[in-house]
């Protein structure tokens, strides 16, 4: 639903009738072991990196209506062929001006997505993820942080093919751990 005008809108998905049948179905769920392991996804990835891959930049960009105008070519590329390869427009650079960062107390959104809000995070919410469910500390999986976040609020942010793929950390943040 967008939240200014209260519409429900369906969203597209790129690749849907794909991620129906890896995550829905049973057969799907076998051969997304497959799919998603990590020979595959760098296959996919080298793919992607081939200049023959741009050619998918444009009709991607029409059928999920993409505001270039927030965008900038690869380094080194102009406006008439921005981008080397489908994984170079997929990384795309953002403007300065589209991104706006609000002064003040607000917390602006760390990348383009959708988001799932809790007002508390606790085992006895289920978190969706790719067509399972997880409780919060099943997710941490470490337990000097499981304590921190234990009753805290959360969000989680889904990224679609369609968005901003680069992250920023908003009000200073930087990494403290990861596993």
């Amino acid at each position: 639903m967008e939240l200014e005008s209260g519409i429900i809108q369906e969203e597209q998905v790129y690749g849907g009738q794909w991620i129906k049948l890896l995550y829905g179905t049973m057969l799907g769920r076998a051969l997304s072991t497959l799919i998603a392991a990590p020979p595959f996804s760098r296959f996919y990835g080298w793919l992607q990196d081939r200049p023959r891959s741009k050619r998918k930049v444009k009709p991607f960009i029409a059928q999920f209506d993409i505001q270039m105008g927030d965008f900038l070519p690869e380094e080194g590329r102009g406006p008439d062929d921005p981008y080397s390869s489908f994984n170079a427009f997929f990384t795309r650079r953002v403007t300065d001006s589209a991104r706006p960062f609000a002064e003040g107390k607000s917390f602006p959104a760390p990348c383009d997505a959708r988001y799932f809000a809790y007002d508390s995070l606790d085992d006895d919410v289920s978190i969706p993820v790719k067509g399972s469910f997880f409780k919060a500390s099943a997710l941490l999986n470490h337990p000097e942080w499981n304590g921190v976040f234990d009753k805290g609020p959360g969000f989680i942010a889904r990224l679609c093919p369609v968005d901003y793929h680069r992250f920023h950390f908003p009000d200073r943040g930087r990494v403290l751990d990861s596993w």
